[in-house]
């Protein structure tokens, strides 16, 4: 297994297809050690994999149509999700327990995202060498689509559960998204800043697992105050048709500037 000390390295595709870090419409997609076995990460998914394949051959020179890059996104995130809570099912609750203590959550955090972006990477690398889609062919796709019809299509394919009670109504919800996006301005802002007066600029790896470390703290502080986490939040959002409303679209714009 790999330790904290082992892992120093993320790849840079987990973080621009999982969105972590960024203002980042995808919201929190997607972070495990790479324990699994092939055939146990993929269980229960080879029709649907069987399905795509069909697809893609049906199509003009058999190249990854949108739909179905989206539906491969949908799929990764799914098994990524799994493969966390099996492996951390109680990190969410050791994460926001610590979120006083820095140290502490950070160390967490490093657990927590290294879990992840290992969990993304091994599911992603075994779908798409099934299909015979290269990571670039599939990025390529994925990068043509506009952030938030990608968010909107992903949450048509697989929407978030709710515990009861913990449905926001539609004042609620915006008042949410204001929240976490003003809590994510600020903790940008101040990132920022702290980076500009280091007599030493930090590494790639450094800068991206600060901003990881960043944008999940924005997500408990939510969970928090709100008792929801971002993907719910982002969800109810397009269920209240709340994009388009001024003040919702004023901190998109604000955030346009992290993206």
């Amino acid at each position: 297994m790999k330790t904290n000390e082992q892992k120093t390295e993320y790849d840079r595709s987990f973080f621009a297809l999982a969105g972590i870090g960024l203002a980042g419409v995808v919201g929190s997609i997607y972070y495990i050690y790479n324990l699994f076995g092939e055939e146990d990460v993929i269980d229960g998914i080879d029709s649907q994999i069987d399905d795509l394949n069909r697809s893609i051959n049906r199509t003009k020179n058999k190249e990854l149509s949108i739909r179905s890059a989206i539906k491969i996104m949908s799929m990764v995130t799914k098994i990524t999700e799994e493969k966390v809570k099996r492996e951390l099912p109680d990190i969410d609750q050791r994460r926001r327990n610590a979120i006083d203590n820095n140290e502490e959550y950070a160390k967490i955090c490093y657990e927590f995202l290294n879990c992840k972006e290992d969990a993304f990477q091994h599911a992603s690398s075994v779908i798409l060498d099934k299909l015979n889609i290269s990571k670039e062919d599939f990025q390529n796709r994925l990068s043509k689509i506009e952030a938030i019809e990608l968010e909107k299509k992903l949450y048509e394919m697989d929407k978030p559960e709710f515990e009861d009670g913990q449905k926001l109504d539609r004042d609620k919800t915006k008042k949410a998204f204001i929240f976490y996006g003003n809590k994510f301005l600020n903790e940008m802002n101040g990132f920022y800043n702290d980076v500009f007066h280091l007599k030493h600029p930090p590494n790639e790896n450094e800068v991206m697992f600060s901003l990881a470390l960043l944008k999940t703290r924005c997500d408990d502080e939510l969970f928090k105050v709100y008792g929801l986490n971002e993907i719910q939040m982002r969800y109810l959002l397009f269920e209240y048709d709340l994009n388009d409303d001024p003040d919702i679209k004023d901190v998109h714009n604000k955030l346009k500037k992290y993206e």
